[in-house]
């Protein structure tokens, strides 16, 4: 699937024999020596070629091989239950054959990969304003940084990138893409001038009710929430959580020895100077 990345290195992928002739035993074979395999970018597929280590086998026997190998999400991936798809077909030949016969699984075989995503709206009190560049860090539930990955102006993509931070562009917007179910936690660290910090984080569960579909439900500061497509493959339900995060106005002190500190002091001779000039103004009177 486009939304899945295989990268072809020996950490990616593992080729078993199970059986591995008369013993009987398990033998893991060698990345780029029993093996070799490739990677066609353009089709997103992987070929895995173990001719050599099967001429190494007795003739007529039987082998049972199992391969693993990992994919990771990408800025592709579509959120939600049309979910990413990983297929898996098989096709080979017999010893002394020359032609290729083709082997795909049950379809019920099929596994998906399923990924959501936070559409964030920031606003200011009482207004329809939005916020432009506020900013905020992204952390799950034990506090740990979950980096992402920035591609556009409000669009931020996980695994990814070497930062958690995320601000809102020109309409107030962060989009983050590619969560995997479990607690998220929105901590704001900036905002515009005239505003107050979010006092607590912002605190997201995102948990998934069906591993087959894709079915998923959230909710905000303990609160259900009713989760939305996803806005870039609009069929896909159960995408996003929708969530809107209004700053309160404040007021801005003034910095020490500032401009402020000199208004006060001037006021306050003044008021000395009108208590001297009455106290004056009463001793002449009598």
């Amino acid at each position: 699937d486009k939304g899945l990345t295989f990268t072809n290195e020996a950490g990616n992928i593992t080729v078993k024999d199970d059986q591995a002739g008369e013993t009987a035993t398990e033998k893991t074979l060698t990345y780029d020596t029993d093996y070799v395999a490739t990677l066609d970018s353009t089709t997103n597929k992987v070929t895995i070629d173990f001719a050599k280590y099967l001429d190494s086998l007795q003739k007529n026997s039987t082998e049972e091989f199992t391969i693993t190998y990992k994919v990771r999400l990408n800025e592709n991936a579509v959120l939600g239950q049309t979910g990413n798809q990983n297929k898996v077909e098989l096709v080979y030949k017999n010893h002394g054959e020359t032609d290729s016969k083709t082997k795909t699984p049950d379809p019920d075989k099929v596994v998906k990969v399923f990924t959501y995503g936070i559409d964030l709206l920031k606003k200011g009190e009482g207004t329809n304003t939005v916020l432009k560049g506020v900013e905020f860090t992204l952390t799950d539930n034990t506090g740990k940084a979950v980096n992402v990955k920035k591609n556009d102006s409000n669009t931020f993509y996980t695994p990814g990138g070497s930062s958690n931070t995320v601000t809102t562009d020109d309409q107030g917007k962060i989009y983050i893409r590619g969560l995997k179910p479990g607690t998220y936690k929105l901590t704001e660290t900036k905002t515009n001038a005239g505003y107050v910090l979010l006092k607590d984080p912002v605190e997201i569960v995102i948990t998934q009710t069906n591993a087959t579909t894709g079915g998923a439900e959230a909710t905000v500061g303990s609160k259900p929430v009713t989760m939305q497509n996803d806005q870039k493959n609009s069929g896909s339900k159960t995408a996003e959580v929708p969530l809107t995060v209004v700053n309160s106005k404040g007021f801005d002190l003034p910095a020490t020895g500032g401009r402020g500190i000199a208004l006060f002091t001037i006021a306050g001779i003044a008021i000395v100077a009108a208590a001297g000039s009455l106290l004056f103004m009463r001793k002449r009177s009598k």
